[in-house]
């Protein structure tokens, strides 16, 4: 049975001066090592809540063998996304520039590893950028609390 505790869980903002593609390349090397690291868009990121929901059922996905994808840092963008197309997910939780995204991590070292490329922040976005996000989710004007988020993404699996 998997872990579930999303609380050693490390969530930062994050910005660098590295290309997307280098970005990327971090996130492919650190989930070879058996690790969950994963980038998000700043834009569609609600907050911590929505990332840790996505994570615990990337882990209940694995555990059942319920998952879509392969890999579970990809199963995570899924999750966050709300949705069951690896495309759709990309396009609206994947990072399209690196001035400004969202770092998670199940690993504190993984995260510490990653601040050599990019600057880190504690992530902590405003009401306004909770709405925007929770607008570009489909939630329509309002900030969505944990119940519904966790809703949402499971009927996304329901989705066909």
């Amino acid at each position: 049975m998997a872990d579930l505790n999303a609380s050693n869980s490390v969530i930062k903002a994050a910005a660098s001066g590295a290309s997307v593609e280098e970005v990327l390349g971090f996130v492919e090397l650190e989930n070879s090592k058996k690790r969950l690291f994963q980038v998000f868009g700043y834009d569609s990121v609600m907050g911590e809540a929505h990332l840790k929901a996505a994570y615990v059922n990337t882990l209940l996905a694995f555990d059942d063998k319920s998952n879509i994808a392969k890999e579970r840092h990809i199963e995570m963008l899924l999750f966050a996304a709300m949705t069951r197309q690896i495309g759709d997910a990309i396009r609206v939780c994947g990072i399209k520039s690196t001035r400004g995204f969202v770092a998670f991590s199940d690993n504190a070292e993984s995260m510490r590893r990653f601040g050599k490329i990019a600057k880190l922040a504690r992530f902590a976005g405003t009401r306004e950028h909770a709405m925007e996000a929770a607008r570009r989710l489909g939630f329509r004007g309002r900030i969505p609390d944990e119940h519904e988020i966790l809703a949402r993404m499971a009927q996304s699996r329901l989705d066909l």
